[in-house]
């Protein structure tokens, strides 16, 4: 009796399963493009792009950092002159 209803659930599901696939058959290779890549990818390769950028720019400024000697002001501070006592 057990493999009876399991048979009979197996095919409900089977049945379930071949309906929606004929029921969306008309729609499901047209969103479907093997050239574009899926949607995960463009996200992560955008991220790592930005975090490129951000690195070599704390890089550049590292390096311009050390050589100045750390005591002439960078590009990026203020160009005006100290007070004079």
């Amino acid at each position: 009796m057990r493999y009876v209803l399991l048979a009979g659930l197996l095919g409900l599901a089977l049945a379930f399963d071949l309906g929606l696939l004929v029921v969306t058959w008309d729609d499901s290779f047209e969103s479907f493009d093997p050239h574009h890549p899926g949607t995960l990818l463009p996200i992560v390769a955008g991220r790592l792009r930005a975090l490129e950028a951000e690195v070599r720019e704390r890089v550049c400024d590292l390096l311009e950092v050390c050589e100045s000697g750390g005591g002439e002001p960078s590009r990026q501070e203020s160009q005006t002159p100290a007070p004079r006592p």
